[in-house]
């Protein structure tokens, strides 16, 4: 019950974050975001809101421009798993995360 309603505040507020990136790459010259920050800050949100420890898993390589999306997995510590959707607002490292509504328990 806790993480439906951790997933539904992160919903209805997504974080805005700066995330640096690192310089320019040997492959094709594009900036790399750094996903270790957004990391951090879902960790610390789901923590803050809802006093639930995870552990938070995103892709390693992520091209920093605008528009560019991924996604992160968290993992709370009662075995509870939600995706995270990121999207790069502004092509400096700006992002923001947010996660779906969970859906709503049958009722029989």
């Amino acid at each position: 019950m806790r993480w439906a309603l951790l997933a539904a505040t992160l919903l209805a507020c997504a974080v805005a974050l700066a995330a640096c990136g690192s310089k320019s790459s040997s492959e094709g010259g594009s900036a790399r975001l750094s996903t270790e920050q957004t990391k951090a800050a879902i960790e610390e949100s789901i923590l803050r809101e809802r006093h639930v420890h995870a552990t938070v898993t995103c892709p390693a390589e992520v091209v920093k421009a605008k528009g560019t999306t991924f996604e992160c997995l968290a993992v709370a510590s009662n075995g509870a798993r939600t995706t995270f959707h990121v999207i790069e607002v502004n092509g400096k490292g700006a992002v923001k995360y947010s996660s779906p509504p969970a859906p709503l328990p049958t009722v029989e």
